[in-house]
Formats: C-alpha cells, sequence, structure tokens
C-alpha cells in the first residue's frame, strides 16, 4: 500500500482514500478502526472528528465513494461508441466481475461488512437504489423492450443473485477448482443461460 507521503493526509477525501485502501488490503472491514486508520493518516485519532462525527461516518462515506467508483468503472466499460449493442448487457456483467477480481476486500465491505446503519442514511440508499434500478433496466433493454418491465425486473433480480452468487465463490475461492479466467468466462455463460431461458419467443437471448 502506497500511503507514506511527506505531509499527513488529513483531510475527509484523504481519510476516506485511507480507509478504503485498508479495506482492500485487508480482505475487508474486519476489526478497522479509527485508531489505525489515523495512524495511517499520520494524524491523532481525534483529528478524524473534525470531519467525521463517529467511525460509522467515516464507515458510511468510504461505502458512498466507494459505490461512485464502481459505478464510474462500469460506466467507462459501457461508454456510448464502445459496445455493441448485442454485447452491451454482457460488458455490464462482466465489468461487475472484474472489479470484484481486482479489489475482493471491497466487493466484501460493499456486501458484508456492516458496522454502520446504512438503512439511515438516505443518500446511500439512493445509491443502492439506483445500482438496482440500473442493473433491472439492462435486463430490459437486453430484451429490446419485448416484455413486461414488471417481468424484466423479475429476471433482473434473479440474474443478480445468480452473478453475486458466484462473484462471492470466485472469490472466495470456494467455488469449482479452476482458474480464475476461466472461472468468470463460466458465471458469463451461466448468465447468458438464464436470460437466454427467459428470452420472449427467442428474442433478446444473450449473444
Amino acid at each position: 500500500m502506497a500511503l507514506n507521503s511527506p505531509e499527513p493526509r488529513k483531510t475527509s477525501e484523504a481519510l476516506v482514500e485511507i480507509t478504503l485502501e485498508m479495506i482492500d488490503d485487508r480482505g475487508g472491514l474486519y476489526g478497522l478502526n479509527l485508531r489505525e486508520i489515523a495512524r495511517e493518516a499520520g494524524c491523532a485519532h481525534t483529528n478524524v472528528y473534525n470531519y467525521f462525527d463517529s467511525f460509522d461516518g467515516l464507515v458510511l462515506a468510504a461505502l458512498k465513494a466507494l459505490l461512485n467508483r464502481l459505478i464510474s468503472f462500469t460506466q467507462e466499460k459501457i461508454e456510448p461508441g464502445r459496445v455493441e449493442e448485442e454485447a452491451y448487457l454482457e460488458v455490464f456483467l462482466a465489468a461487475q466481475i472484474d472489479f470484484a477480481l481486482a479489489h475482493p476486500g471491497w466487493y466484501h465491505f460493499m456486501w458484508f461488512d456492516k458496522s454502520a446503519d446504512v438503512e439511515a442514511d438516505p443518500e446511500l440508499l439512493r445509491i443502492f437504489e439506483f445500482l438496482a434500478s440500473a442493473f433491472n433496466e439492462k435486463v430490459y433493454f437486453h430484451y429490446g423492450r419485448a416484455m413486461e418491465k414488471g417481468k424484466a425486473d423479475e429476471i433482473g433480480d434473479m440474474l443478480h443473485g445468480l452473478l453475486h452468487g458466484e462473484i462471492c465463490k470466485l472469490i472466495s475461492g470456494r467455488g469449482i477448482k479452476i482458474s480464475k479466467a476461466e472461472y468468470r468466462e463460466r458465471i458469463l455463460a451461466d448468465c447468458r443461460a438464464l436470460l437466454a431461458a427467459f428470452a420472449p419467443d427467442g428474442k433478446g437471448a444473450a449473444k
């Protein structure tokens, strides 16, 4: 972790970045505390309260920053003109896998660590709602709007469950014993199969 700096990093943005770096390094939140973060930042732990009212406040800020980072990473992969229309959803799904493979600790933090009250933060809830809506919208457009939106949302929920479950097995090493590259392709193949199974009248089956 390249955190050595001649000047202590004491701004709110720097504290969030340090928190994310430490989470990434240790594979999740795993008992991380304010004193450790402050030590890495080169300041007293009491200085953190100049920017956040509590450790939970810092964790929530880090989670928001991480979710926005995932959104940016995905949008870069599927930016207009970069991806053929028929491959759009698959590139979107692959981006989720690639982000998790590059940062398994962040993925664990997003989905499993709960040290703060996420439900009490309206901004964070809006981000999660946006992510869920964006995921299901990709499925709806994948089928060329040839099915009811509610049905596409149901398929999107199933698809996310499949994707998320397989990513968890992949990054934990508890899935089938093949290479990560092979497992990545297997996940995408399973996603294609699920989408094809629900394709209305053969339309919109994944390519």
